[in-house]
This record gives structure tokens, sequence and C-alpha cells, in this order.
């Protein structure tokens, strides 16, 4: 019997793209069975505790820092030099999605602000008493780029 294991197209995070790659993302997770660990997470135990557990406990455990595992590998695959630094010191998938969503969600209330500043100032240019049409049209393509 031969296992054929179909590796999944994982999306790549750009700066314009989150919302699309957050939803293709969650898609993915949750097709591998793993959204779950991204929106619940999981308690890593203390070696203490974890020497108390029974048997079953344990392979519960064990399977949990698979998928945990799992869903880090798959961020890590979709995101870009930069990005990966920010999320490498994760130790939990959850912790690396929860910063992606500040990241991102932050990046993104930024640009509109400055969209609404830009749109702001060209809906104020008016042309000054005595300026070069050449000047005043300068003015505008700079708000315009």
């Amino acid at each position: 019997m031969s296992s054929t294991m179909v590796q999944p197209q994982i999306p790549k995070l750009t700066k314009e793209n989150y919302e699309s790659w957050q939803i293709q993302m969650k898609a993915l997770f949750g097709s591998q069975e793993l959204w779950e660990l991204i929106t619940d997470g999981y308690v890593e135990p203390t070696s203490e505790q974890e020497a108390t557990y029974n048997v079953e406990q344990k392979i519960l455990l064990k399977d949990q820092r698979k998928k945990d595992n799992k869903t880090l590998f798959l961020l890590y695959q979709g995101v870009d030099g930069s990005t990966f630094e920010k999320i490498a010191k994760a130790e939990l998938s959850k912790e690396a999605w929860k910063i992606h969503g500040i990241f991102f969600k932050g990046a993104n209330f930024v640009k509109k602000v400055h969209l609404q500043t830009f749109r702001a100032n060209f809906e104020v240019a008016h042309m000054k008493a005595g300026e070069i049409i050449s000047n005043y049209f300068s003015r505008l393509l700079v708000i315009v780029n």
C-alpha cells in the first residue's frame, strides 16, 4: 500500500495581502485540523506536571506538540525573512499568529491614517494667488505620489 502525501500550497504573506492571506491560512489550518491550536492554543506543562501524567495524557501531549510544531512550520513557510524574524521567538503557534495580527493590523491602521491625510491634503489644495500652474501641478503630484 502506497501513501501519497500532498504538500499544501502555502500562500505567501506580503504587506498588501494580509486579509486574504489570513483567510487562506485559516482554511489551510482547518483542512489540516490545526485551527484549534491557533484559536485555543494549548498549555505547555512544566516538567513536574508532565512527570505526573499517565500514558494516555503523555500521548495526547505529544500529539498536541506535534500539531503545534506543524502549525508553526506552516506559518514560517508563508512569510518572508523580516516577518519570520518577528515571529521566530514565539514558542507556540497561537503566539506567532497573534504577533502577525498585531503587526499587520497596526500597519494597515497606519496606512489608512496616511491615506486619509493625503486625501484631506488633496481636497484642500488650492492654487495660491500668483502661483504658476506648473508649481501648483507639482504640489498636486507630490500629494498623489
